[in-house]
């Protein structure tokens, strides 16, 4: 069924139509529906009107009725008018098709086309109306064509669907309006079922009111009755909603003397409230609401609460009020607080937001009047501070004046703090090497926040590309991770920036340089090591000869011998201080590759040693005499006993070692002797070895001994000893042979520089 809005302008259509009916004057006699013969009409315009009528004798309620129509017309378009036709009952109106008004539906003078309704009432005359300048006399010609019968026995089925049969949303305390249209092709008075909710009404023309009370699902049924009593039911269902809350209830307090500017809004209901109204109580004087819910004007009176009503009224005149409660407050005087004039410290880099607030009671314009702010830090006239700087950290004041409506103004003075800049957590990256898979993680700040990452490169081979590609093997993880396996040598600085939740950035650079290998240690031991011994010495890895950057060195791990120093060039300097042993690891790097080696050993005692070059049985009578750990420049000896007789001495070279060949002097008796080495440590202390050994009668030597007098001999004498023979010989070779055996080893170790 079709809408209100399509009932009226049908209705007014029919209006229209009779009056042009009663204008014209024009009779004609209609023929027998049944005998379908042309109509004609002739206008004093020279033009003819012909209707067929359907062959069929009854048309049902609700039935299709086509006609057709041809015109013929010197001039269709004549005198400045077009032809319009029209097909009419009470109810209904035709369409044409093609529409006559239009000149491309005319062949030549002559219109031919069809007019086709939907019966809706059981008995109606047809008219039709036309109207045209050029064909038609100007007050057109009208006349009743036939007067059709439906037949009562044509419905809808019973389970036919209803034309509209749904509803809208309805809330608590709110009037709900809708409608319902039963199955198509019919005219039906609607009432409601047993369980239509409390309060609504179903009018017999279709109309649903209703005033819910309650929120909830709702489901009840309606029923259609045709002309005959036959009844049609649809069930209908909704969910009630709570009423709606006011948008806006409360509104700022008052302030004496102060300008005033706020507003109410009544309930979201999808509806415009074209009137507010004060329905109760009363505002401070000097204060007015608005009808479209603002108050504004400059208060003054008494101080204290206020009680109002207020009532919004909808498009539908629904209303709806609110009771409404605010305070009238003193104003500001000129030496009023500011509400809000600190701010919060903001971080070095990051996007910062502060917002200040003149005394209460007022709105104001912002605007700094003095101090300076952190670069990129701006005082915006609605109060706010804001932006993001890389300044220098620090306190930085401001002077920022409010000016009220009435150019009052009220000055304060607002530090800025801004944090430390903090540093990457790590921005460096080794070097990588070609083959070798490469993996390294770059953090940004320790703000506390989670960062996304991007890179972009830069082409040292090409300076002029400001768009370079990333090398093919490198790949940047989410996480900061730069990663892959390098294929070729390459110099690339590629700036990374972190990017935080908020938006703030952070970006650093690193190079990263590919090389074929990294350095190779030829070093695998440090220098011999003795306290206050000047050392003079190096460590060593070869590079990269193709590289134009040398071998750096340093310590990764452990710590280099108090006293001693190893210098970026491999170079060890200084002093060691303390006896003990040592363990550090030395890293050798070129173009930010590397290779770790790792020294160990001890700081030694100064010593001595006397190494004999003879046996049991020589005649040769040679020795070495050395010492390592002396005060370089220093004098040394070695004396004969039991008559001390030097036999050797000399000066202690600069790294503290000295080493001499000396011969026992001819002539020496034989007997027991014993040979002493002194010498002198940088801490003055006295540094000596021992050796004895006895001396036959015809020179040889008969046993040699380091841990005491040779066994069984007699003591040192000065001018010799018996000659020794049998049993006590062969007992002394077998100790002389252990004796040897031990200088032998002696001799292995002894450093030699």
């Amino acid at each position: 069924m079709p809408s209100r809005t399509a009932v009226h302008s049908r209705a007014l259509i029919a209006s229209i139509t009779a009056i042009l009916i009663a204008a014209a004057g024009v009779a004609f006699a209609a023929p027998a529906f049944a005998d379908n013969p042309p109509v004609t009409f002739t206008s004093p315009g020279g033009g003819s009107v012909s209707i067929t009528l359907p062959t069929v004798t009854e048309v049902a309620y609700g039935a299709s009725a086509t006609y057709s129509i041809a015109v013929t017309c010197a001039d269709p378009f004549g005198a400045g008018g077009s032809p319009f036709f029209a097909l009419s009952s009470p109810q209904t109106l035709a369409t044409f098709s093609p529409n006559p008004a239009s000149p491309s539906s005319w062949d030549g003078s002559t219109y031919t086309g069809t007019a086709a309704f939907r019966m809706q009432v059981s008995r109606s005359d047809i008219r039709l109306s036309a109207n045209g300048a050029a064909c038609f006399s100007g007050d057109g010609i009208t006349g009743a064509l036939d007067t059709l019968t439906t037949d009562p026995t044509t419905r809808p089925a019973d389970e036919a669907p209803w034309v509209h049969a749904s509803l809208g949303t309805a809330y608590v305390g709110r009037p709900f309006t809708s409608y319902v249209n039963g199955p198509a092709t019919d005219l039906y008075t609607y009432s409601g079922g047993e369980d239509l909710p409390a309060g609504m009404t179903i009018a017999s023309n279709d109309g649903i009111s209703w005033t819910p009370t309650q929120s909830g699902p709702v489901t009840f049924h309606v029923i259609a009755t045709d002309d005959t009593g036959h009844q049609w039911t649809t069930t209908l269902s909704t969910t009630v909603l709570p009423a709606q809350p006011w948008l806006k209830a409360t509104v700022a307090p008052f302030s004496t003397n102060i300008p005033y500017s706020d507003v109410l809004e009544g309930p979201d209901y999808a509806n415009y409230y074209p009137d507010y109204e004060l329905t109760g109580g009363a505002l401070p004087t000097g204060l007015t609401l608005g009808t479209n819910g603002a108050i504004t004007g400059t208060p003054t009176g008494q101080l204290g609460d206020y009680s109002y009503q207020v009532t919004a009224t909808d498009q539908q005149n629904n209303s709806y009020s609110i009771d409404v409660v605010t305070e009238l407050v003193a104003g500001p005087g000129p030496d009023s607080p500011w509400v809000t004039s600190t701010i919060p410290s903001a971080q070095w880099g990051h996007n910062f937001s502060a917002q200040l607030e003149g005394p209460a009671g007022d709105t104001y314009t912002y605007v700094q009047t003095g101090g300076s702010l952190p670069g990129g830090f701006d005082v915006y006239s609605d109060g706010t501070i804001s932006g993001s700087s890389g300044d220098t950290p620090g306190n930085y004041t401001v002077e920022v004046t409010a000016t009220d409506p009435n150019g009052t103004t009220w000055v304060t003075d607002v530090t800025v703090t801004l944090g430390d800049r903090l540093p990457w957590v790590r921005d460096t990256i080794p070097g990588a090497m070609i083959g070798t898979p490469y993996s390294v993680r770059l953090i940004a700040p320790a703000y506390g926040s989670s960062y996304s990452y991007t890179y972009q490169v830069f082409d040292f081979d090409d300076p002029e590309d400001q768009n370079p590609l990333p090398p093919s093997w490198l790949t940047l993880g989410d996480d900061g991770t730069l990663s892959g396996t390098p294929d070729a040598i390459s110099d690339t600085m590629i700036m990374v920036i972190a990017t935080d939740p908020n938006g703030n950035t952070f970006g650093t650079e690193v190079d990263l340089n590919v090389t074929a290998f990294a350095p190779i240690w030829s070093t695998t031991a440090l220098p011999a090591l003795y306290p206050g011994v000047p050392i003079t010495g190096s460590v060593s890895a070869s590079g990269n000869l193709l590289s134009e950057s040398a071998v750096d060195y340093s310590v990764v791990a452990g710590d280099m011998p108090s006293g001693i120093t190893l210098n970026p060039d491999g170079t060890i300097t200084g002093s060691p201080v303390l006896v003990g042993p040592y363990d550090v690891t030395i890293r050798a790097e070129q173009d930010g590759v590397y290779t770790d080696q790792e020294f160990t050993g001890s700081v030694l005692e100064p010593s001595a040693t006397i190494t004999p070059n003879f046996v049991v049985g020589d005649s040769d009578l040679t020795l070495g005499a050395a010492a390592a750990g002396l005060e370089p420049g220093s004098t040394w000896s070695l004396e004969l006993h039991s008559t001390p007789t030097i036999i050797g001495s000399g000066v202690v070279a600069g790294d503290g070692t000295f080493f001499s060949t000396i011969r026992i002097p001819a002539g020496t008796p034989a007997g027991a002797h014993e040979l002493i080495l002194s010498g002198t440590s940088p801490s003055g202390a006295a540094v000596t070895a021992h050796a004895w050994f006895t001396l036959g009668r015809n020179g040889t030597i008969l046993a040699i001994s380091f841990t005491g007098p040779t066994p069984g001999l007699a003591a040192l004498a000065s001018t010799g000893a018996p000659d020794v023979s049998g049993a006590v010989l062969t007992g002394l070779l077998a100790l002389i042979a252990g004796a040897a055996l031990l200088l032998l080893r002696r001799r292995r170790h002894l450093p030699i520089e």
